[in-house]
């Protein structure tokens, strides 16, 4: 199992909330599964558990959510903000 996660104000933050939805697509796309999801109190911290042992599969989901639809470095860079640790 892994844990993505960021810390970019998701309750405020619309690019946030769209770095998660496209993190999602990217998940279902990879063939990956989502356990779980939550945000902290204060909303601005979330973390999304997901069900895999391959952490590049993961990375890439990662990374190409960063860059948003446009699919631009650049939106990558604004979005770096999203990060994974390998729990297995």
């Amino acid at each position: 199992m892994c844990v993505a996660f960021g810390a970019d104000d998701f309750a405020r933050d619309d690019r946030a909330r769209l770095e998660v939805t496209l993190l999602r697509q990217q998940l279902h796309d990879a063939g990956l599964v989502e356990l779980g999801f939550g945000v902290s109190d204060g909303g601005r911290v979330w973390c999304m558990a997901v069900q895999t042992d391959d952490d590049e599969r993961l990375t890439d989901a990662v990374l190409d959510a960063c860059r948003g639809p446009s699919g631009s470095t650049d939106d990558a860079a604004a979005g770096a903000r999203l990060f994974f640790n390998d729990l297995t």
